[in-house]
This record gives C-alpha cells, structure tokens and sequence, in this order.
C-alpha cells in the first residue's frame, strides 16, 4: 500500500507544481517529497496498529 501511494506522489506532484503552490502561499521547501513520504509512512504505520 506504502509503494502505491509514493507512486501516485511521484507521478502526480512534479517540482514545478510545488512551486507554482508555492506562489499561492505554500512554502516550497526541497525535499518535499521525502518528507511527505515519510509523513504518509508514519500514518499508515499507525494504522495498521490499530
């Protein structure tokens, strides 16, 4: 389920659609990505716990 998901995050979110949020007031940070993963890791970590 993890792998699907950082599929659709690499497919669907290319650094130039981060920096075109970016100018609508989201901060644009490099290494989005891996933070979102790893974000997206911990919740589905805490899901499958309970």
């Amino acid at each position: 389920m993890k792998k699907e998901i950082y599929k659709i995050i690499d497919e669907f979110t290319t650094d130039e659609e981060m920096e075109s949020l970016c100018s609508n007031g989201v901060v644009y940070k490099k290494g989005w990505k891996a933070e979102l993963k790893r974000k997206i890791g911990k919740v589905l970590k805490n899901e499958t716990k309970t």
